[in-house]
């Protein structure tokens, strides 16, 4: 399976150019016409607080991290046309942060819009020149997710998993990483989070696009076969694993590694299970590596 999925990883190419441009697609949201996938996402300080909140297309919102709210499509329409109001795409990718950067929290503020294939993020970095005019666009539109009604919040990670193979929960809300040791010292990265997936290769490659609620389910699914261990869930493999499951900010870890001494009786449990799934996610991934880029 390790060399299947290399032969695979070597042959897959790069992300194509998108058909139109980051503004043009802006311009067209903002006049009430967008894709069926993409987000908006915010983060910074509202009101005394930082703040974070995430605006689907779809219809479902993300705030805080830990809330799923809904957002109705005049909403969206206030927030599409706030972005243009304040000219976010001619806004530069950066404020701030010169000239003096340091090696602690540097971000003071963040704005990512993802349309279909295209997207731009904006940052305000701490010191540096700052922008009033990119804070007062962050503080408008986390203003707008506060007036949004109270939405779900899970009591522990097992519960939102199953709650979103049962439907109660969007797959939007699920985000995840998984480390594969292809090869000795060679890793395969996946991660997806808002339905928005990155594969990257041992050789430099990466590969994005969105996957699809089915395929999120799968890996909610996956994640829900260590429900009865303690997490982190740690066993002996061959090869480094490492996947990271969570919802809502409530997850699981499972860490795959070389093991020093006898496994205890969990641990061994443990590799069972992952022994059972492994062909699963590799499988997964091997399916992205040959999906069209960009798709």
């Amino acid at each position: 399976m390790h060399l299947a999925l290399l032969m695979v990883l070597a042959a897959s190419g790069v992300n194509t150019e998108p058909a139109v441009s980051f503004k043009q697609a802006l311009a067209r949201a903002a006049e009430g016409f967008w894709p069926p996938l993409g987000v908006v996402e915010v983060e910074g300080f509202w009101a005394g607080e930082y703040r974070n909140m995430k605006f689907f297309l779809s219809g479902v919102g993300v705030r805080n991290r830990r809330e799923q709210v809904a957002v109705d499509r005049t909403t969206l329409k206030k927030v599409f046309h706030t972005l243009n109001q304040y000219g976010f795409a001619d806004m530069p990718d950066q404020f701030g942060g010169k000239p003096r950067p340091t090696h602690g929290p540097e971000v003071r503020a963040l704005v990512r819009v993802r349309l279909g294939e295209v997207e731009k993020t904006v940052l305000q970095i701490r010191r540096g020149e700052q922008s009033q005019k990119f804070l007062e666009l962050v503080g408008k539109l986390l203003a707008l997710s506060q007036k949004l009604p109270q939405g779900i919040v899970p009591s522990r990670w097992s519960e939102a998993l199953h709650w979103i193979l049962e439907d109660r929960l969007a797959p939007e809300t699920l985000t995840a990483e998984v480390v594969l040791e292809t090869a000795p010292k060679v890793f395969t990265t996946f991660s997806v989070d808002g339905l928005w997936f990155s594969l990257a290769f041992g050789d430099g490659k990466v590969h994005t696009g969105w996957l699809p609620p089915p395929r999120v389910k799968e890996l909610a699914k996956l994640a829900l076969a260590f429900e009865k261990f303690g997490s982190p869930v740690r066993f002996p493999w061959e090869r480094h694993v490492n996947l990271h499951v969570a919802v809502l900010g409530q997850g699981v870890e499972v860490m795959g590694m070389s093991w020093a001494g006898e496994p205890g009786g969990e641990a061994v449990n443990a590799s069972q299970v992952w022994s059972s799934l492994a062909d699963e996610v590799y499988s997964f991934v091997k399916e992205l590596a040959l999906t069209p880029a960009g798709h």
